[in-house]
């Protein structure tokens, strides 16, 4: 049995206590880099949607269709590619 005083266990101690706050560190980095990529990816996923759904309407008014059409695809599109996108991949 080693002593608790001795040099080399405290050496080894204080080596091994080290390791585990730099693998708790990474994983804490590691954490919070995964936290930035979903929001950005959020963020993306929003201006996506609103811009497919300006472009539907841009195409729809361009074809001559009423306001109420142009208004009513826009919302649907909001709709179903913001749900499908929501729901793809949890966050």
């Amino acid at each position: 049995m080693t002593d608790p005083r001795d040099p080399a266990e405290v050496a080894r101690r204080q080596a091994r206590l080290e390791q585990q706050m730099l693998e708790a560190r990474l994983e804490i980095l590691q954490s919070h880099r995964k936290q930035r990529e979903s929001t950005q990816s959020r963020r993306l996923s929003f201006f996506l949607v609103f811009a497919l759904s300006a472009a539907v309407a841009w195409i729809v008014d361009h074809k001559g269709y009423p306001p109420q059409v142009v208004i009513g695809s826009a919302v649907v599109t909001i709709v179903v590619f913001g749900g499908w996108w929501a729901f793809r991949k949890p966050y």
